[in-house]
């Protein structure tokens, strides 16, 4: 029983013993530094990558029209967070660059903070408003269509009921 009570002693001693040179191998700089971050989109990474161009400092107008039918596509109640959310990380990703290639084509440089959120929103409202545009042009298109088709099939019917009358009246004869 003491040889056990010993064999533990010596373990838990060796132990403290690997503690404390690990921990003074850290304060005198000797510890390898920690692995860097993985980057976005990297197993592990818990960002989403950045889409196509980004990571060049180029915001193509295919990037903005997705990020715009991801808002459109949400309830009507979720938009506007959506919208918030969008501008948010469009203002900060400005910032972080300095200097990009707008979807127009242009350069947009951002001084500051406010200058790039300025940007964010007017490229996510002129993309809101582009998406609300096209959904209501593609809703009147259905509805001239559906308006188109009721006028048809009332042509239609008309001109059977026509082209039946005259075979009524012969029957009759």
């Amino acid at each position: 029983m003491q040889q056990t009570a010993q064999v533990q002693t010596v373990l838990d001693a060796a132990a403290s013993a690997a503690k404390i040179q690990k921990q003074a191998s850290q304060i005198a700089g000797l510890a390898p530094p920690p692995p860097p971050p993985p980057k976005p989109g990297d197993p592990g990474s818990s960002q989403l990558p950045m889409p196509a161009g980004m990571d060049q400092g180029l915001l193509t107008q295919d990037t903005v029209n997705k990020a715009g039918a991801a808002i459109q596509a949400l309830p009507p109640k979720l938009r506007p967070t959506a919208i918030l959310e969008a501008t948010g990380n469009l203002a900060k990703w400005l910032f972080d660059q300095k200097t990009v290639i707008g979807p127009d084509g242009k350069v947009i440089n951002v001084d500051s903070q406010k200058a790039a959120q300025t940007t964010a929103v007017a490229i996510i409202n002129a993309e809101v408003d582009r998406q609300a545009e096209q959904a209501q042009a593609a809703q009147e298109a259905q509805q001239k269509a559906i308006e188109e088709r009721q006028e048809n099939a009332k042509q239609a019917q008309e001109e059977r009921d026509q082209a039946i009358a005259p075979e009524e009246t012969t029957e009759k004869s």
